[in-house]
């Protein structure tokens, strides 16, 4: 279980992360940077089915509606990796991503169908994203600095759910929007 946050602000996105990695209540590392960045320079937070990791880096698309294309190609491709899915449903896989190019955020569930993020608002996922998203809201009416809104929502999310803990980590991403 895991923690993954964002806020796209005026200067970029402010992403962060808890560093636990446990399964089955055996943990295995407290320093897990669950943020890591393919290729192309697209930034991808993951929670759920760490396995898969290495696909995810391996797909050099930027755009947020490609990468996730490709990799509902690449996961129907691998034989243990197929999507749950009903008739007339759409494939439906045990992997949550936020998406970060610096300039946005966009957040893709098990459909991987990513949703661009409004900016300025807050993103989270994972088992303690209730906790990591109430505790942005509260400190954006107090704290000014991106960093310190998304390092109380990682705070908060280490302390209020078991699932998450470790060793925070946080930085802030930019690029130039598109069309300059």
């Amino acid at each position: 279980m895991t923690i993954i946050i964002a806020l796209s602000h005026d200067e970029g996105v402010t992403i962060g992360c808890d560093g636990l990695a446990a399964s089955g209540g055996e943990v295995f590392s407290h320093k897990v940077r669950k943020w890591f960045q393919n290729k192309s320079g697209l930034w991808i937070g993951l929670s759920g089915a760490w396995e898969a990791k290495g696909i995810l880096e391996s797909i050099d698309q930027i755009k947020p509606w490609e990468y996730c294309g490709a990799l509902r190609n690449e996961l129907q491709e691998v034989e243990h990796w197929h999507p749950s899915q009903q008739d007339g449903e759409i494939p439906w896989w045990d992997i949550n991503l936020l998406l970060c190019d610096g300039f946005a955020v966009w957040e893709a569930t098990g459909a991987l169908l990513p949703i661009q993020i409004d900016h300025g608002e807050f993103s989270a996922i994972g088992s303690g994203h209730k906790f990591g998203l109430g505790a942005m809201c509260e400190a954006s009416t107090y704290i000014a600095s991106p960093e310190g809104i998304v390092s109380k929502g990682l705070e908060a999310a280490m302390h209020y759910d078991p699932n998450c803990g470790g060793v925070p980590w946080f930085r802030t991403i930019t690029r130039e929007a598109p069309g300059e």
